[in-house]
């Protein structure tokens, strides 16, 4: 399952939809670890600014949608499901929600480089960061560090997860 999230082939699907089981399987904890599930990726330091600003693509207002259908993005099945809890609600009840979401999100240690119309962008390295595994540059998905690892140093703590020693 881990190996086609996210799909990095170019012209392929850049999103898996999971089964609930599948979904059951994918721990918060893994975003909270410098231990990554990838097998190749890039990590980019992440600003306060440029932090809040994913967090709230993830994690959008009340009233928000995607203003495009690239990736797949508007049918995400978690983007589906919020948008349609927080429409229940109101104003205020929602403003809370997201507050308290945004919140616990803030505490993991990389994200997803989303934006208004895309929750992954998957793209060779172009800016400072550095790219796993370590001497194989190449397009891959594109993750952001958490503003405290937001030095090239910082970035120095992500490593990929050993999968020779895994069962199958």
């Amino acid at each position: 399952m881990v190996a086609r999230l996210p799909n990095r082939a170019k012209g392929g699907r850049t999103y898996a939809t999971l089964s609930v089981q599948e979904r059951e399987q994918v721990p918060f904890v893994w975003l909270e670890q410098a231990t990554l599930t990838f097998d190749s990726v890039n990590i980019v330091p992440g600003s306060t600014n440029r932090w809040d600003k994913i967090i709230s693509y993830i994690l959008p207002d009340k009233g928000w949608f995607p203003s495009s259908r690239r990736q797949g993005f508007d049918q995400s099945t978690y983007l589906r499901a919020w948008i349609a809890m927080l429409n229940r609600l109101d104003n205020r009840a929602a403003d809370i929600v997201v507050n308290a979401a945004r919140q616990r999100l803030a505490t993991v240690t990389w994200l997803p480089e989303a934006g208004p119309a895309a929750l992954w962008t998957s793209r060779t390295l172009t800016e400072r960061g550095q790219h796993l595994p370590v001497g194989m540059a190449g397009p891959g998905p594109l993750i952001v560090a958490c503003p405290r690892l937001s030095t090239l140093q910082g970035l120095k703590h992500f490593k990929l997860r050993d999968t020779t020693t895994e069962e199958e």
